[in-house]
């Protein structure tokens, strides 16, 4: 992470989408785990099954190529 830095930790997985806020560059949350962070407010399931890559970015680099 960055030190002494503010900012937002996005980790974008195969099933779910992260958004995580960092103060001086370390993680800011109360929960660990998925069911401690939905008890604790800071992850909210929206319906979505899927994070939509296509919707994000329309090429991404593979081998030297874009694709």
């Amino acid at each position: 992470m960055i030190p002494d830095q503010h900012g937002l930790l996005i980790d974008i997985g195969s099933t779910t989408t992260d958004l995580i806020p960092l103060q001086q560059g370390l993680p800011v949350t109360e929960g660990v785990t998925d069911v401690e962070r939905l008890l604790s407010g800071e992850l909210v399931y929206t319906g979505g099954r899927r994070t939509p890559l296509a919707m994000l970015e329309n090429r991404v680099p593979l081998r030297g190529q874009s694709c």
